[in-house]
């Protein structure tokens, strides 16, 4: 990292790839349409310091109504990239970590 981008402003964001193993050759993941961005994306929740997994367990428990004791999150990845932001107008490095959610029983989504 370059010395002047030592006080850069990271955007920090969790990204949970929850994928579809009730079924043994699936490739899917859970999505969802954002209408900002025109996209499907993974769900995403803001990075905090502390405790992140225990965060992402209860946002998860809570968005998608299953008990919180069935949910664990496991770090796949971390990256960092800088790019532009049109609804900023301006660059912006952005800090994403990728975790797989694994369910601990069998459930089904709606």
């Amino acid at each position: 990292m370059h010395i002047e981008k030592l006080n850069t402003i990271q955007h920090n964001h969790s990204l949970i790839a929850i994928k579809d193993t009730f079924n043994v050759v699936s490739k899917r993941y859970l999505t969802y349409y954002d209408e900002k961005w025109e996209c499907k994306l993974f769900l995403n929740f803001k990075t905090i310091e502390e405790d992140n997994e225990n965060n992402l367990i209860e946002n998860l428990s809570s968005n998608l109504s299953i008990n919180r004791s069935l949910i664990r999150c496991e770090i796949k990845g971390n990256q960092v990239d800088e790019k532009y932001s049109v609804s900023h107008k301006e660059m912006r490095t952005y800090n994403h970590r990728l975790y797989d959610r694994l369910l601990t029983k069998a459930y089904t989504f709606l």
